[in-house]
């Protein structure tokens, strides 16, 4: 049994339209040790506009991403060498909105088909804030907490 944490930074809040503009994830076991490689990418297009308000909530500038990031397709790929059938979980940070802003994605870019993108698009996605009874009495939601 694996698990995927992952989460996203993306241009906006609303899943069909916004893009994903950095993934961070991390395989591990159910003790929640480092199992493989881990994935932390900024991703970037020529039409995707990173407004100051989205820099202020994620840190990520336009210019850092169009220097630095690879195209969604390179990332997906990325992604995929995370993904085997060992993979039995996926837990977001904030599920709703990670696990819907993957799906348009992977809708929105045509890799429905992808064997790895399919796999992933079909298995369970838990939240770290609703899911994870040990978090409940976290002091602080800040993801770098939850993750330790």
């Amino acid at each position: 049994m694996s698990l995927l944490l992952i989460d996203f930074e993306t241009t906006g809040l609303d899943t069909n339209h916004a893009k994903i503009i950095e993934v961070g994830a991390m395989r591990v076991d159910p003790l929640f040790r480092k199992e493989n490689n881990d994935l932390n990418t900024l991703v970037y297009d020529e039409d995707y506009i990173i407004t100051p308000e989205i820099t202020k909530i994620t840190g990520i500038q336009e210019d850092e991403a169009k220097a630095n990031g690879v195209k969604p397709m390179v990332m997906f790929k990325e992604l995929g060498n995370l993904v085997d059938e060992k993979l039995n979980y996926v837990i977001a940070f904030n599920r709703g909105f990670d696990e819907s802003i993957f799906k348009a994605e992977v809708r929105r870019h045509d890799m429905t088909l992808d064997p790895k993108m399919n796999y992933l698009y079909n298995l369970p996605w838990l939240c770290a804030m609703a899911d994870i009874e040990e978090n409940y009495n976290f002091k602080s939601w800040k993801q770098m907490h939850i993750a330790l």
